[in-house]
Parts: structure tokens; sequence; C-alpha cells
């Protein structure tokens, strides 16, 4: 990623390649390993909550920390973060592709959800500044996006030949091959671009946060084996308000805060926000459910697994183009709503399936999972930079990527409670209908809130608080 001493880049091409393979690999690592958790179980031994760390150890970091990482490559130094970032991921992946035993994976990928952490948001501040043209960066920013669609949509399919093929240890390898790719394809690069000292950290906010979030993780993962009433559980609980509360009083008082308050006065900047915790709450609780389904239930092969996934995966960046093109015309509410209301039918539809009915009648139903739920993140993206003023939209695209990976986490640890205890389909059944209501709820939060005069940002709001 050269950067020549003024400024400008000397090879924006290379920056956006190295960025935007560094965005799947993140992505895809959310995904790709969730058709390798049955073989993972088998090798260790590992209990469905087990399981759920797996997934969760990664999320949970990779959505606690995007806020700050991004502010400390505005510190130190973006290009230095990012290289430090996707060397830590590399390390990390390679260390679960190797590991022993479940506490070491579940170890290792917490790291790699830092180093995913410290990737994401300085790629996107990469292309940034590489791109000064804004035609051009706004294409830029489109291919970036479209490859962690795309990382989203393929991660099962590619996750299911990995292992038909190598076996379960190959989904990480995949991901250290693109991190050595993209750090070959950045090349060498001169001293790192000078951070600014003016662009203050919060260590308080940070841990806080990261407190909040884990400690509703510990009780939504454990607490069906551990008992809802127990003294751990209800700690965990008590710990996670607390820290809620802190957190949003420490936001308040800060003068400069990870996450900034005063954003979310605007209504169509709140519905959003929550548009994508929904989403990912629905969405990648789904997956996870229905990978163990698939293999546990249905005895799928891994490979029959990921392709199992196919009518879904399929429709993502289908409608994720389609809809790209509309919303000059239709705005955002409209796709918005029907994409919501269409992928909550489909995983309404999913939820009262009989267990034994064969899978050509999920295929319906997953084709409306898919394509509902691409139809939409366009629209919600577009609505919530809308509602931004210009000089936070960095901050902004941040809190939409905090708000969507925290809600993945907090699915993913639900459903899997769900279907820890009791019967696996009973629990599989709940987690669906709760998937369903959860992009239902969105449907009618976009219906009240976007596209509405109260979209656009006050003029007090257009200075950085």
């Amino acid at each position: 990623m050269q950067i020549a001493s003024h400024g400008a880049p000397a090879a924006p091409g290379r920056t956006l390649a190295a960025a935007a393979l560094s965005f799947f690999m993140a992505i895809s690592a959310t995904t790709a390993v969730n058709v390798a958790l049955p073989p993972i179980g088998r090798e260790f031994g590992a209990t469905v909550s087990g399981l759920t760390w797996v997934v969760n150890a990664y999320s949970l970091v990779f959505a606690s920390l995007l806020l700050s990482c991004g502010a400390l490559g505005d510190r130190i130094g973006v290009r230095r973060v990012f290289r430090y970032g996707l060397g830590l991921f590399i390390a990390a992946e390679a260390t679960c592709g190797l590991a022993p035993t479940l506490t070491t994976l579940v170890a290792a990928q917490t790291l790699a959800g830092l180093g995913a952490a410290a990737v994401v948001p300085t790629s996107l501040t990469l292309i940034s500044r590489a791109f000064i043209e804004p035609a051009a960066r706004a294409r830029a920013i489109a291919v970036w996006a479209a490859t962690g669609g795309a990382a989203l949509a393929a991660g099962p399919l590619l996750g299911g030949v990995l292992i038909a093929v190598f076996g379960w240890r190959s989904v990480f390898g995949l991901n250290v091959v693109a991190g050595l790719a993209a750090v070959l394809i950045a090349g060498s690069s001169p001293a790192t671009s000078p951070g600014r000292r003016d662009h203050t950290l919060d260590p308080a906010g940070q841990v806080l946060a990261i407190t909040a979030l884990g400690s509703l993780t510990f009780a939504l993962v454990e607490g069906r084996a551990a008992g809802w009433t127990s003294g751990p559980i209800l700690a965990a609980i008590l710990v996670a308000v607390l820290a809620t509360a802190g957190f949003l009083l420490v936001e308040s008082r800060s003068p400069a805060p990870m996450l900034p308050l005063h954003l979310f006065r605007v209504p169509a900047f709140s519905a959003a926000t929550w548009i994508g915790l929904l989403l990912n709450f629905g969405c990648y609780g789904q997956v996870f459910v229905l990978a163990l389904y698939f293999q546990n239930v249905r005895g799928y092969s891994p490979l029959y697994a990921g392709l199992a996934f196919l009518p879904m995966t399929a429709t993502v960046s289908m409608s994720n183009l389609a809809v790209g093109r509309l919303l000059p015309r239709t705005g955002n509410r409209r796709p918005l709503v029907a994409g919501a209301v269409l992928c909550g039918s489909g995983l309404l539809a999913l939820g009262l399936l009989d267990a034994s009915a064969p899978y050509a009648a999920t295929v319906a139903p997953m084709l409306a999972v898919g394509f509902g739920g691409g139809l939409v993140v366009p629209p919600m993206t577009a609505a919530l930079l809308a509602a931004t003023p210009p000089a936070r939209l960095g901050v902004a695209s941040g809190v939409l990527n905090s708000s969507r990976q925290a809600g993945g986490v907090i699915g993913v640890a639900l459903f899997g409670s769900l279907i820890a205890g009791g019967g696996f389909v009973a629990g599989m059944r709940v987690a669906l209908l709760a998937a369903a209501s959860a992009l239902l709820l969105a449907a009618v939060t976009a219906m009240r809130y976007i596209d509405r005069p109260g979209d656009r940002p006050p003029a007090s709001a257009e200075i950085p608080q």
C-alpha cells in the first residue's frame, strides 16, 4: 500500500484489493466456522455451549472493539493498526487450525476477533484515503462492501467444501491463506502515516462495553445449563445491567466518547442501528442453528450442509445489487420494510416446518430469508448515513457494524441456549420463531422511523462533540 509523502496513494488499486480481501477474510470467519461446528464437537467432545463459544469468542471481541480500534488507527496511524491487526489475525487463525483442545481454539478465536476488529475499520479508512475523487471513492467502497456480503453468503458453502476435502481445520487455513494474500497484495510500504495525538481513546467506555456484552453473552450461553436463577447467571445479568448503565453515563460525559450518544437524537439513526442489531440477531442465529440441524439431525455431511444453505446464500448478493439500483427511485423505507417482512416470513415458515419435512420444503423459505435479508442492508446503511453529519460518517459506520456484530453475538448465544437443553428440534423451532419476530419488529421500526422528516441530522450535530 504505497502512499506518497504528500499523503496521496501511489497504488489505489492495490490498496482496494488488500482492504477488500481482508474484509472478506474477517466476515467469512463469522459464517464458515458454523459448518465446522459438528466435526469440531465430535473431535473435542464439546457440548452445544462449548460450540457456541467457538463462534462467539470471535464475534464478541470483534463487536466490542470495532469502534476503539478505529480510534486507535486515527491516533497511532491507520496503516500501522491495519498491518498489526492483519498479522494478529493470521497468527490466530493458524493457531485455530492447529488447536489441540477446545480451550485453545476458543482462546485463539478471541485473538482473531481482536485482529478483525483492527482490520475492518482501518481497511475502510485506507480506501477513503487512497481514492480522492468522490465518485471513485464511492465505487471503491461499494466493492469493499460487496466483498463483505459475498463472504457472508459464501461462508457456509466454502466451509462445507473445505471440510469435505481437507477436514474442519482447513476452514481456518482458508483465512490464513487469504490474510497472507492480502499481505502480498499490499506489498511493502514506507513508514506508517503518522497518527494524530488529538484523537483520544476512551478506555473506560471500552472496558464497560466489553464487560456488558461479555456478561450478557455468558448469561445467555450458560443460563440453560447452570440454571437461570443460579448465582453465577444472576450475577452475570446484574453485571451486564450495571456495566451498560455505567457505559451510558461515561459516554454522556466523555469529551471524546467511543460512542457519540448525540447521534441517536436523530430517529432514523437510532432506527437503522436497531434494525442492524435485529437483522444479525435473526440471521446469524439461524445460520448457527441450521448448520447444527442439517448435520446432527438430518445427518448431512459438512459438504451437503454447506450446499443446503445455497438457496439462502446465493440470493443475498443478488438482492443487494438489485436494490442498490432502485434506492434513488424508491427511497429507503419501502425496500427495507419489504425485505424485513420477506426475511421474517421465511424464518417463520422454517420455524413452522415439521422436522421430518423433505429438504425441498425448506427451499422456498430459505430463498425468502436470503433475498429479503439482502434487500435490508443497502437501504438500512443508506438511511443511517443520510441521518449522520458528514464529519461523523466514519463513526456512524462503526456504530452500525458494532451493533450488527453485537446482534449476531446475542443471537448465537440465545439460540445456542435454546437448542442445548431438552429437544433440539423444539429449541430450534423457538429460535426460528424468535428470529422471525426480530425481523418483523425491524419492519415495524423501518415503517415508523425511516424516511421521515426527522431523518436529517440537526444543525447542532454537524460539529463533532
